[in-house]
């Protein structure tokens, strides 16, 4: 039995959350010489070498000696580490801002339940005055548990009433006594969709379209998968019509949309909208890669009216268990270590995201953000469908050589070989443009314009030739965890000596949770999604 078929618990672990209120300074001062040319315009800066997101500083005040700031940050850290509040008041220039002094706090003088009004000298005249105190933080963040969250218990409960009604009149059975005697004797049936890109994603909406119209979807309690068919979950579900409109109708909007060009998705206004985009969500300090972009290509081919829904809003269409409860997948891996040895399935719902491997979850609108021994210390804003859709798809299967026109030369290459196989004489040169009297120089132009730029990024730029820069990235939502040594693998396996390469993916977690660098998303098989939902 594989160390990948247990549960390897992460601990739930004690933190203290410190805050820091900086109130005022006294006689901020550059010096006789400097504050004879230029009164100071100060500020305070505040830094925990041992805490995520450990800059900290205050708005600057012009021109005041006596500045006022009554600010307040707050430092979440770990109890065991020797932390240590680095303080530096500082005079904001046009150019280059001036250090005028530092001074130092170590925390382990504060109880926990304290507040202290601490004064700090800076030089020899200048005074910075601080409010400290440190408290255990109450909640978490993180839900550390492999029990199913209390509102996807509550869905089963109203989902089951559904279900029974929906198998006898599935099945036209007119007596009580061959229904189910008791509500956990209903079956719980999930419909599970393979991937395969868009080809899993047309096979998969014929299949719901068939489960719909027969009744046979109304006696599903899940609906799950991976790659192309969750870009059709993805579809399904977040139509404003959906579920009192069905596949049918929606398959109709979807076909049109996939047998569209997709040379427009790579015009000027387009690319100038994913530009904006990535440097948007790089300049918040979120991690950018290729899955961002695939993530777009996606969403303006498949939902283009519906691209920045999220995943939590799709709340809606479950609330009242009038539909299956969809379950996304894909797989954290590590960049340079093989899947064989270290992959971990990561599950998406409505409510919850999060590894059961581990006993980790969070809601869907913390996902990205950044965490540290289970709290949320920085927080983005929740990810966009249309990006959970390039993680949950495949990025590696794409095949570029379809949009520069060499799908004879490449017919069934992978991403890799295409990429080497993209030469200088594909694209399509400028001298397209020099006939005023083709009546098709813009597309001509369009076209050439794209193709270069294509041919290009892909034949040159690494983000798309390693896994490191094509997989999906999010901030390691499990930074600064333990693991639980003392809890059995798992209930339901007898213990058996760990293999080379099942010690290896302990190990590889243990790097995982003292590791500051993100997390790593790929495709992988689904089934693994519903194991623990068959034992509730």
């Amino acid at each position: 039995m594989s160390l990948t078929d247990h549960h390897i618990f992460v601990e739930q672990q004690i933190s203290h959350k410190f805050k820091v209120k900086v109130l005022r300074a006294e006689n901020v001062t550059k010096g006789a010489l400097g504050d004879l040319l230029d009164t100071p315009d100060p500020y305070v800066e505040l830094f925990i070498p041992t805490s995520p997101e450990s800059r900290k500083k205050t708005r600057h005040i012009d021109n005041d000696i006596n500045p006022e700031w009554n600010e307040t940050f707050e430092f979440i850290l770990d109890p065991y580490q020797d932390n240590v509040l680095k303080l530096t008041l500082m005079d904001a220039n046009y150019v280059v801002d001036e250090m005028l002094g530092t001074a130092s706090y170590d925390i382990s003088k504060l109880k926990v339940g304290q507040t202290e009004l601490v004064s700090f000298l800076i030089g020899k005249m200048t005074n910075v005055y601080l409010e400290l105190s440190l408290e255990e933080c109450s909640t978490m963040d993180l839900r550390f548990n492999l029990d199913l969250c209390p509102e996807e218990k509550l869905y089963r409960q109203h989902r089951r009433d559904r279900v029974m009604l929906a198998i006898k009149k599935l099945l036209h059975v007119e007596k009580p006594s061959s229904l189910p005697s008791s509500p956990h004797e209903i079956p719980v049936i999930a419909v599970l969709g393979s991937g395969g890109g868009f080809r899993a994603m047309v096979g998969f909406s014929g299949v719901m379209k068939a489960l719909y119209e027969s009744g046979v979807l109304d006696c599903a309690t899940y609906v799950a998968g991976l790659s192309g068919s969750t870009w059709y979950m993805s579809t399904l579900y977040s139509h404003p019509e959906f579920p009192t409109k069905g596949p049918e109708q929606i398959n109709q909007e979807l076909m049109k949309r996939v047998s569209s060009n997709p040379l427009r998705l790579l015009l000027p206004k387009h690319i100038t909208n994913y530009v904006h985009a990535l440097w948007s969500k790089k300049a918040t300090g979120q991690p950018v890669t290729f899955t961002d972009i695939f993530g777009m290509l996606i969403g303006e081919t498949l939902i283009p009216a519906r691209m920045h829904t999220k995943l939590s809003a799709l709340q809606e269409k479950i609330n009242e268990a009038q539909a299956p409860l969809p379950l996304f997948t894909c797989l954290h891996v590590k960049p340079d270590v093989s899947e064989l040895k270290f992959a971990d399935w990561v599950e998406f719902s409505p409510y919850e995201i999060g590894m059961a491997k581990y006993g980790t979850f969070m809601t869907p609108d913390l996902f990205g953000s950044k965490f540290f021994r289970g709290n949320v210390v920085k927080k983005h804003e929740e990810n966009p469908l249309h990006f959970l859709m390039g993680v949950w798809g495949s990025a590696f299967s794409i095949l570029f050589n379809r949009i520069l026109g060499l799908n004879d030369a490449t017919k069934g290459s992978t991403m890799e070989e295409e990429l080497e196989q993209i030469k200088p004489e594909h694209i399509v040169g400028e001298d397209s443009l020099d006939n005023d009297d083709d009546p098709h120089k813009e597309d001509e132009y369009q076209a050439s314009w794209m193709q270069r730029m294509v041919s290009s990024l892909f034949s040159d730029s690494v983000l798309f030739k390693t896994r490191e820069g094509r997989a999906g990235k999010v901030h390691n939502f499990m930074l600064g965890l333990n693991l639980n040594n003392d809890v059995p693998l798992s209930s339901f396996y007898e213990t058996v000596s760990p293999t080379e390469d099942e010690v290896d993916a302990v190990t590889g977690l243990r790097e995982v949770l003292t590791s500051s660098s993100p997390l790593t998303f790929l495709p992988d098989r689904v089934t693994q999604v519903l194991h623990l939902r068959n034992f509730c």
